[in-house]
């Protein structure tokens, strides 16, 4: 099981209230960003060199549990 029976429910929920606010040309879906460019001074962020060692970059933002059957790398020694 990946998803709860109500975490699929509220997928539903937020996916038509998603829909009505693209139909009826609501914000962010109303065109404003169009034009919208990112400040160039800003660059391109790097990850940090050993990212998959941190704890918890295995938890996927969208279940917020620990990915299964992924080879872990030894954890990063933060003292």
């Amino acid at each position: 099981e990946v998803y709860t029976e109500e975490e699929v429910r509220q997928f539903y929920v937020t996916g038509r209230a998603v829909i009505e606010d693209i139909e009826a040309r609501r914000f962010p879906f109303d065109g404003s960003y169009r034009d919208w460019r990112p400040d160039p001074s800003w660059g391109i962020p790097e990850p940090h060199p050993q990212w998959d060692r941190y704890p918890g970059y295995d938890v996927p933002l969208t279940h917020f549990r620990p990915l299964k059957d992924v080879a872990h790398p030894p954890p990063l020694d933060l003292e």
